[in-house]
């Protein structure tokens, strides 16, 4: 009885510390958006409308997705795949390999491009 109450109790005390560090990392997100939301006024202005990344002194970098870009990340289902190759069999009457994957690229861009600024933190290597 003594080990189940000692666990109980080492479990809560975790319990505890998770729930205090998510509503941290809640705290730290909504203030990295509100910082993102002054960088977009900022990237916005005439003088900042070619730059797509900003150095910082210890040596990562901040890239900017601006709005029409293609800037998700690339992600496919296998009920995509079936519905995409199903399209573009239908599509062509001479299919093969190469259509076929310009084809599923060149559809999935499409989905794939941001209708608002993102920014990305970039940390020479390390793995994201």
């Amino acid at each position: 009885m003594e080990d189940l109450k000692t666990c109980i109790k080492k479990y809560q005390e975790i319990d505890n510390q998770l729930k205090q560090l998510n509503k941290s990392v809640y705290e730290l997100r909504e203030n990295r958006r509100c910082l993102e939301l002054d960088l977009v006024d900022i990237v916005r202005l005439p003088e900042f409308s070619t730059i797509r990344k900003f150095e910082i002194n210890d040596g990562s970098y901040l890239t900017v997705a601006k709005p029409g870009e293609w800037n998700k990340p690339w992600n496919l289902s296998q009920k995509d795949l079936k519905e995409l190759s199903e399209r573009y069999f239908a599509s062509t009457s001479s299919p093969n390999a190469d259509g076929l994957t310009k084809y599923i690229v060149a559809e999935k861009k499409k989905t794939l491009v941001g209708t608002d600024f993102t920014f990305l933190r970039v940390i020479p290597g390390e793995d994201s």
